[in-house]
């Protein structure tokens, strides 16, 4: 039998898409084209009406009193709206999309899209569940090896609630003076079946910090993520380039930091550089492996990760036993950045802002040729300690 039009179709989804909305979870459409709860809107009245009585106010009682509510009304509102995002016209203009014009379909049934909108619908049924709660997974490092693009990625996942805001938080080293209930606050808020998830990179060459993270939760899982070492100096080095770090720098060349002179003129790697010493993974992965067991640490593959991002991200899942989620159609290659992005329906591409992706700075075969032979000789070690045969080993 035939059910109509494209568009008629299309018009009903949208219509049972805005019932579900307004009649079985409470939220309806208001002002500024955006899907709000009534218990939102209740918030945003309680603290106008706060407002208006504090500005009222003749004694200084009654202020200190209206300034408590409206401090504690607006710190419950914010909690709320940080991590329960309201469905705006986006998300609502996604699910009801037309066919576009050269007659190319799209498809109501897609898994991407539908999952993206549940996902949000989920958060406003649980709302009443979701909380702030201590990261159960910590992705430790390494730096300028993808971390933030594989946390932009895991975002996507339902099961996942990730701390991309702050992106890097810096708890277990800039700020442990902090309390816990300080740690905590950074944290997204999420529902009990989720798993709360933060990235700092730097926590990788910290000699406290795996002692810190263990004393917070001994069962907590860390996941490290390792690039070609020689790739990760380089990314190193235009970073601190297109910041102009002079410090780091020290007015010298890729080549000029990474070697020193011998007596006879002949360039050798300088093992004391900064940039050599981040790059050599064991020196750092030892002390990780004297504080956790090995099977809390999964091990990344950072090249890899850059030319198959679902092969890394899939043994993410499987290491945190959420279920499967992320697949080759989720990724479309950008040959503008070199890039993979993300894509929640084969079309739109989330890419990584202009700070990534950055060229590289030239390096002679010579000099190429002794960082290989310098970083290869600890390939086996790396190997045994972490289990895996990385992408880049010869």
């Amino acid at each position: 039998m035939d059910n109509g039009t494209i568009d008629q179709k299309w018009e009903r989804v949208e219509s049972s898409f805005t019932i579900t909305c307004e009649e079985e979870l409470g939220f309806a459409r208001r002002e500024h084209k955006v899907w709000l709860s009534d218990e939102t809107i209740k918030a945003i009245e309680k603290m106008r009406l706060i407002k208006i009585q504090l500005e009222q106010a003749k004694t200084r009682a009654q202020k200190e009193k209206l300034t408590g509510e409206y401090t504690e009304s607006n710190k419950e509102d914010q909690i709320r709206k940080l991590k329960v995002r309201d469905i705006n016209e986006n998300d609502y203009e996604v699910i009801g999309k037309q066919p576009d014009v050269t007659g190319e379909k799209y498809d109501a049934n897609d898994e991407t899209v539908l999952g993206r909108i549940e996902k949000k619908l989920d958060f406003f049924i649980h709302t009443e569940k979701c909380e702030k709660r201590l990261p159960q997974a910590i992705l430790v490092g390494s730096q300028k090896c993808g971390t933030s693009a594989l946390f932009k990625f895991l975002d996507h996942h339902p099961r996942l609630a990730v701390c991309n805001r702050p992106p890097e938080v810096h708890y277990f080293d800039w700020n442990y003076k902090q309390s816990l209930e300080w740690y905590r606050e950074k944290m997204p808020c999420s529902t009990p079946d989720q798993i709360t998830m933060e990235r700092t990179p730097a926590y990788f060459y910290s000699s406290d910090v795996a002692k810190r993270i263990k004393q917070m939760n001994d069962r907590i899982k860390l996941l490290i993520l390792l690039k070609d070492p020689i790739e990760m100096c380089g990314s190193l080095y235009a970073m601190w380039k297109s910041f102009n770090s002079s410090d780091k720098l020290l007015g010298k060349s890729f080549e000029e930091l990474l070697t020193i002179k011998k007596d006879t003129g002949e360039a050798k790697i300088n093992t004391t550089s900064h940039m050599i010493k981040l790059a050599t993974y064991v020196d750092h992965i030892e002390k990780w492996l004297a504080v956790f067991d090995r099977g809390q640490i999964l091990f990344l593959d950072g090249t890899s990760f850059d030319h198959q991002p679902q092969k890394e991200l899939q043994k993410i899942e499987r290491f945190l036993r959420v279920e499967h989620f992320f697949t080759e159609k989720h990724f479309i290659y950008n040959s503008t950045k070199g890039k993979y992005c993300y894509t929640p329906n084969g079309k739109n591409m989330q890419c990584m802002n202009s700070k990534k992706g950055r060229e590289h700075p030239p390096i002679s075969d010579a000099i190429l040729g002794k960082l290989k032979e310098y970083f290869k000789k600890y390939d086996a070690e790396l190997e045994k300690m972490t289990g895996e045969r990385f992408s880049w080993f010869e």
